[in-house]
């Protein structure tokens, strides 16, 4: 599907829908939120499930590949949180990193940290969700080329909110790679966060 369109139209929408809300008060539920996803992560479900042969044959191949992805994920994030601390000499290094292990999953990082500094829960907030947002606008155009190793873009968002777009440019075996990637770092955030700070 996103041959015949482009990849640069999955960017077009996104900012597309960046600007509506900007310029107008159009109201958008999270229950409408929730549906939509709910309805975009089926649809990469029966996409998957049309491929299952071929995918299952592939994945055993990917197992060392996803494991590997799943560590420079984790190694550039926190490094990220290392040149960020340098660049801005703010907020303390353990945060700093702490903000950065989030990896995407802004609702645990920002509410955690706010219970330690409402400043600190706005910085896990916002870099978390900035980060899903990158994604989303930089996947269509390295996915292509990168198809894997751009998964790690996403974080652990790409066992759901980014999923939809990596399946789409990336194709099922990516998005089957995202899905296992996004999980394992589901499991390993809420260890990891605490840990650094």
């Amino acid at each position: 599907m996103i041959e015949k369109f482009g990849a640069s139209t999955l960017t077009l929408f996104f900012v597309a829908g960046l600007l509506t809300g900007l310029a107008t008060d159009v109201g958008v539920s999270e229950e409408f939120l929730w549906v939509v996803l709910l309805c975009l992560i089926f649809g990469v479900g029966v996409s998957m499930g049309l491929e299952v042969d071929r995918i299952v044959s592939t994945s055993r191949k990917r197992v060392f590949q996803g494991l590997k992805l799943i560590l420079a994920t984790i190694t550039g994030s926190l490094v990220g949180g290392v040149v960020t601390y340098f660049l801005l000499g703010e907020p303390a290094l353990r945060y700093s990193l702490a903000i950065s292990a989030g990896m995407g999953w802004y609702s645990f990082t920002g509410t955690y940290l706010a219970g330690i500094d409402p400043y600190l829960g706005f910085l896990g907030y916002l870099s978390n969700v900035l980060r899903e947002v990158y994604t989303y606008v930089t996947y269509p155009l390295l996915g292509k080329k990168l198809r894997y190793s751009s998964i790690s873009l996403g974080g652990a968002t790409t066992m759901d909110t980014t999923l939809p777009v990596i399946t789409s440019v990336g194709g099922p075996e990516a998005g089957v790679l995202a899905f296992v990637h996004g999980a394992f770092l589901t499991l390993l955030i809420p260890i990891i966060v605490p840990a650094l700070t």
